[in-house]
């Protein structure tokens, strides 16, 4: 961590070409003395990925108007209470940034919600907190850029019956009773390459597993079971696309791999039969010329059969 002499010091020294900066483990004694780190902060012309989740002082407003046409696309904020002033600021900068497409935002940021509905533009949200609002479905709903969402935490009905039709990859929490509402999402999702499902309840394995394998161009699949299953873990045959598979059941039953597949990646752990599985004909093909006559035979001792001179008959 730094002392704010220190932190103002290294700012002095920053690169203008920097990309990402983490704003965590920082001492604020003085706080008024801030300024100047910020100004500094500024001349980061391509400046693009923002960390400022564990920062508790609100910058100035300078900086919070800088934002809005910086380089930033990338911002990762935490609401530490309900009253934090980093809520109300913070919420209209970002609708206001020009350039920003990923977001994640963790903590108390119910109050935010009616400037977040604002941010159209994003591609990628992901919301680690678990203190979700009912209303999360509102606040998503004209997002129709997004290309990757995650949420930690059971959304409510009217979520399943949004489109995005962007998204390719998707990560949510799935109560029992929304099984057949997560069909139709999905149904309505095609593109979607990476799914990660955590089941909440008792679900039907086979009917859980067909609903998921329902995505026709799906890559990686990782699904969680909080309450055990109704049957033995039993995987069904594999979509040809599936390239990596994780399935954990919180009750610590043991997932055993499927006879015939294409994955790369099984439990997160690598297939050691991957390269030979996914290797093609063209790496199978016979060498008949080196079979017949081998390398070890071109040499300045043998001549060439170009070069041979044979009896007349």
């Amino acid at each position: 961590s730094l002392t704010l002499p220190e932190m103002i010091e290294m700012s002095r020294y920053l690169p203008p070409q920097i990309g990402e900066f983490n704003l965590f483990a920082i001492r604020m004694e003085e706080p008024e003395g801030l300024d100047v780190f910020w100004r500094n902060m500024m001349t980061c012309t391509h400046l693009t990925s923002l960390n400022i989740s564990h920062f508790k002082e609100l910058p100035p407003a300078f900086f919070l108007e800088w934002m809005k046409t910086s380089p930033i696309s990338t911002i990762t904020l935490e609401i530490h209470t309900d009253d934090d002033p980093i809520a109300s600021h913070f919420a209209q900068v970002l609708c206001e940034m020009k350039q920003l497409r990923e977001l994640e935002l963790d903590g108390r940021w119910k109050l935010m919600e009616p400037q977040l509905k604002k941010c159209t533009q994003l591609t990628k949200l992901h919301i680690p907190s678990t203190m979700v609002p009912p209303t999360m479905a509102t606040m998503v709903e004209n997002m129709s850029e997004l290309v990757e969402l995650r949420v930690n935490k059971q959304m409510s009905p009217p979520f399943y019956d949004l489109h995005f039709p962007q998204l390719t990859s998707l990560d949510i929490l799935v109560q029992d009773s929304d099984l057949h509402l997560l069909a139709d999402f999905l149904q309505r999702h095609p593109k979607l390459t990476h799914l990660a499902v955590f089941f909440c309840g008792i679900i039907d394995t086979k009917q859980g597993w067909n609903i998921l394998f329902s995505c026709p161009e799906l890559v990686s699949v990782i699904r969680r079971d909080s309450d055990g299953l109704d049957s033995e873990p039993v995987l069904p045959p594999l979509p040809p696309t599936l390239r990596r598979l994780t399935w954990y059941i919180l009750d610590g039953t043991e997932v055993g791999p499927p006879e015939n597949h294409l994955l790369t990646h099984f439990q997160d752990e690598p297939n050691a039969n991957n390269v030979r599985r996914h290797q093609t004909l063209v790496g199978y093909h016979l060498d008949l010329i080196r079979t017949f006559w081998p390398a070890n035979a071109y040499s300045s001792y043998v001549q060439s059969v170009e070069d041979s001179e044979y009896e007349e008959w």
